[in-house]
């Protein structure tokens, strides 16, 4: 396009145009329940991506999760008083837990009041006693701390994550009751059974403009690989469609959609 070649593509009127409606949650009990427990996708190299926007925090706050037990569970969240995005992932009772080098939810930074797009990427090694690695991108960049809060989950013990509840979207699925949820707007969530490459990372991010993940478009070329995308561009009613496996998700408690959108 405009002979970029394979680097990321300028948005185009298009993709501006793709997306309609974001999910709206108040942070007290509403959430979107996916439908799925994405367990298999977990127990290999995985990447998940959303959009989120947030004015106001409180400690643990999670964009999605879901856990059985204290030994199997799957968060991303704020975490603590530093006020930084961490990814936690324990599967087997082997913990790996990354953050973001730095504070996301400040008044100083950029998610007061203005979308991101946030992308956590796993990386499987093996099937033995190789730690998985984990990578956290903002808007396209990687934001990784330079070393993890602990690395421990080996590849063995990811192959053996077992998971009975779903995923949900706006809380953390506590083996059944939703906990620490998230006051905000989220949009976009897609999950992936690869590790996207950062030049992949950047082109979904598109210059701050969402666009349909069900196709390849410049550096992006891992739409095979899509498990589930919810865009929540429904506009009304409690489903919200996969795109990919025609799965249902279930708006519950009330979140509501809005036109406060990325881009």
């Amino acid at each position: 396009m405009l002979g970029l070649g394979n680097s990321i593509e300028s948005y185009t009127a298009l993709d501006s145009a793709y997306n309609k409606f974001a999910l709206s949650f108040d942070g007290t009990n509403d959430f979107v329940d996916t439908g799925a427990s994405f367990q298999s996708t977990f127990r290999n190299s995985f990447s998940v991506s959303c959009w989120q926007n947030t004015s106001s925090y409180t400690q643990t706050d999670t964009l999605w999760g879901v856990s059985s037990d204290d030994n199997n569970f799957i968060k991303l969240f704020q975490r603590g008083a530093g006020r930084k995005l961490c990814f936690q992932f324990k599967a087997n009772g082997s913990n790996s837990r990354q953050e973001t080098a730095s504070a996301e939810f400040d008044a100083d930074d950029g998610l007061n009041g203005a979308w991101v797009n946030w992308v956590i990427t796993a990386t499987k090694t093996g099937t033995g006693s190789s730690n998985i690695t984990v990578k956290i991108f903002k808007n396209g960049s990687d934001v990784t701390a330079s070393s993890a809060l602990s690395s421990g989950c080996t590849a063995a013990n990811q192959g053996a994550f077992a998971i009975t509840h779903n995923v949900s979207i706006g809380a953390f699925n506590n083996a059944g009751s939703a906990a620490n949820l998230l006051p905000g707007l989220i949009d976009e969530w897609a999950i992936w059974s690869v590790a996207l490459d950062a030049d992949a990372v950047a082109a979904i991010y598109n210059s701050g403009v969402p666009f349909d993940l069900t196709s390849d478009k410049g550096d992006y070329d891992n739409s095979s690989d899509l498990v589930a995308f919810f865009n929540f561009n429904e506009g009304s009613g409690t489903t919200a469609t996969d795109l990919v496996a025609g799965r249902n998700g279930t708006l519950t408690n009330g979140p509501t959609y809005s036109t406060n959108i990325p881009g």
